[in-house]
């Protein structure tokens, strides 16, 4: 929201001199915190196979693996969706920031009462149902006119983007175990931004 007010007031130079400063800001105090250091020693195991074997020999679990490219999908998409639409609608940069800004409110939102969602519903029914409304929202978006209605939509994917990366990093990790739980969270993550950057760029040309 402030870099489209900012934007909307002044001009992007004066937004990027912002970010400027900000990671300038970070670099100087990374240098002045003092951060504990770990060394890392993998806990050996019988299997001796790793995440990406299993995968790839695994249809289960790279049918987890896949859902979890979608979401990323799903969220870059998104992302890179809502200023064009903005755009299209002749939206302000100061409301195309309060879509995403919403949108990341209801991520961190949900997360808050992950706890209580998952004693109520199951992983995979939580999957089915957030993946049909979203699926829905993204119907609604080109079609829907308003502030209002974009505001509540990117509100409510983000609700739904927030109970993807929940429910799929917690079955990942209850497939693979605690003991590989970086190398599966690697994974997923890279694979992830592959299916991110394919995403965005085939939107854009299309």
């Amino acid at each position: 929201i402030l870099v489209g007010f900012i934007v909307d007031s002044y001009n992007f130079s004066i937004v990027y001199f912002c970010l400027v400063a900000i990671v300038g800001v970070g670099v100087v105090q990374s240098f002045n915190t003092d951060i504990p250091e770990s060394i890392y020693k993998p806990e050996k195991d019988g299997k001796g196979s790793s995440v990406i074997h299993e995968v790839i020999h695994d249809r289960s679990l790279l049918k987890i693996y896949l859902l979890s490219m979608a979401t990323y999908f799903a969220w870059d998409c998104f992302s890179f969706l809502i200023p064009v639409l903005g755009v299209r609608y002749g939206y302000s940069a100061t409301d195309i920031g309060l879509f995403l800004s919403l949108f990341a409110i209801g991520t961190l939102i949900v997360r808050a009462f992950m706890p209580w969602i998952s004693g109520k519903i199951t992983e995979l029914r939580t999957l089915c149902l957030s993946y049909g409304l979203s699926s829905l929202v993204f119907l609604l978006l080109p079609i829907v006119d308003g502030v209002l209605y974009s505001c509540l939509l990117s509100f409510i994917f983000g609700i739904l983007a927030g109970l993807w990366h929940a429910c799929i990093q917690n079955i990942i990790l209850i497939k693979v175990g605690k003991q590989r739980a970086g190398e599966a969270s690697g994974l997923r993550l890279m694979t992830g931004n592959l299916s991110g950057m394919l995403g965005t760029t085939g939107s854009g040309a299309i």
